[in-house]
């Protein structure tokens, strides 16, 4: 898994670096991002789903499931692209044990990401 770095944008440095999705998966530090957005690019012919794991405990009767996000397919040479926000509460349903948030990726090809805050 390769970490997320996040990133600052802002009125007057409005771009970020995009990296390209890992085949391993992503991780970024939970905490000091609880309101970053993750920014996703495919420009790949097919979409992608991007799952983050919970680390919710299930509550009896319930399970905790996964968040699976679609990014859909490039199109007219432009990439699918999703800024999937912070959670209300932050990213901590799904900040692991050693404070990570895990992404995987249904593929890889052609996939950036980013972790990115307003400034």
């Amino acid at each position: 898994m390769a970490v997320l770095t996040r990133q600052t944008r802002s009125f007057s440095a409005p771009t970020v670096a995009l990296v390209a999705a890992t085949a391993g998966g992503d991780t970024f530090v939970g905490g000091s991002a609880n309101k970053a957005a993750l920014l996703l690019v495919n420009e790949d012919a097919s979409s992608v789903d991007v799952t983050i794991a919970s680390q919710a405990t299930a509550q009896p009767g319930l399970t905790s499931a996964d968040t699976v996000i679609t990014v859909p397919a490039a199109s007219g040479g432009v990439g699918g692209t999703v800024e999937i926000p912070a959670p209300a509460g932050g990213w901590t349903p799904f900040i692991d044990s050693s404070g990570n948030v895990n992404l995987s990726y249904s593929a890889v090809t052609a996939l950036f990401v980013a972790l990115v805050e307003r400034g």
